[in-house]
């Protein structure tokens, strides 16, 4: 039997309701790191590589992370050394 703890189970819990969230069409905001949203991408006509032949390609809804202010500016804070430099 599984026992899973307290923690742990929050934590599931609330990623599952981020993502029910999502699959409404929700923004999810994750304070200091960045926000999910759905984008809605149209019908269209795409091509086959190989044959080059027209394939319809149906419509579809895709998730989209922007990163929050404070992320940005953290990762861009030492933006002048490169991540190299110690090797």
């Amino acid at each position: 039997m599984f026992s899973a703890s307290p923690s742990t189970t929050r934590t599931f819990t609330s990623g599952m309701s981020r993502t029910a969230a999502l699959a409404r069409g929700d923004r999810v905001e994750l304070r200091g790191f960045g926000a999910f949203s759905v984008k809605h991408r149209p019908a269209r006509a795409g091509r086959n590589p190989r044959t080059g032949a027209h394939v319809p390609v149906d419509q579809k809804s895709v998730p989209f992370f922007k990163t929050g202010k404070e992320m940005r500016e953290r990762l861009n804070r030492d933006s002048g050394s490169s991540p190299d430099a110690g090797a």
